[in-house]
């Protein structure tokens, strides 16, 4: 059975994913109908609702801001603006062919600029489609990023760059990781919460 959840005059379907090892209560908007909750086996339903309800503002806030940028069938995203496809695609080209000729293109150079400022180096850097996650850096310290951050706006892009150079010195992220990541981006929270109106496009 589905749970539902009203939030002023707006219902959404509460999607409630439990798992033992998840310390804390995360929340995701899913879609501008979907919420998504993930934590322990063992938090009552009640205290789940009563958490949705606390974040109510910030939902009902940014559901809207999805609702703003949600695209016709005929466009296409591309560094947080919206494209008529032809007006971006070669003939025969795809969308996945495109995003990740741009990805690299726009992003390899980001990488390596940012790379130089902080002195951490990774040791490659991959492209590719992935639908769990933006990027992860691996204990050799190969970077890999997903195709589809093309789609978004600059700041996106940098946060999750910076991010995942930030772990080739710390493979956690604990206080001395932040520490790093806000030197170099002193708004990183702000671009941080982009995070939870992204998951669409994973």
């Amino acid at each position: 059975m589905k749970e539902h959840v009203k939030l002023s005059d707006k219902t959404f379907e509460l999607e409630i994913v439990r798992k033992r090892n998840i310390k804390h209560i995360y929340l995701k908007i899913i879609d501008s109908h979907k919420l998504q909750i993930r934590t322990n086996i063992w938090l009552p339903k009640e205290d789940i609702i009563d958490f949705v309800e606390k974040k109510s503002a910030w939902i009902l806030k940014n559901h809207q801001n999805i609702a703003k940028n949600t695209i016709n069938d005929d466009e296409m995203l591309y560094l947080g603006k919206s494209y008529q496809k032809e007006s971006l695609l070669r003939p025969q080209e795809s969308i996945e062919k495109f995003y990740r000729k741009e990805a690299i293109e726009k992003i390899t150079p980001m990488v390596y600029s940012f790379a130089g400022q902080m002195g951490l180096y990774p040791t490659q850097i991959k492209f590719r489609k992935n639908k769990r996650r933006w990027g992860s850096c691996s204990y050799r310290n190969s970077i890999n990023l997903n195709t589809n951050l093309i789609k978004h706006d600059i700041k996106f892009i940098e946060y999750v760059v910076v991010h995942e150079l930030a772990h080739i010195k710390h493979k956690h992220h604990k206080k001395e990781f932040w520490d790093l990541v806000e030197k170099y981006l002193p708004d990183y929270k702000e671009r941080e919460k982009l995070y939870l109106l992204s998951v669409n496009d994973l």
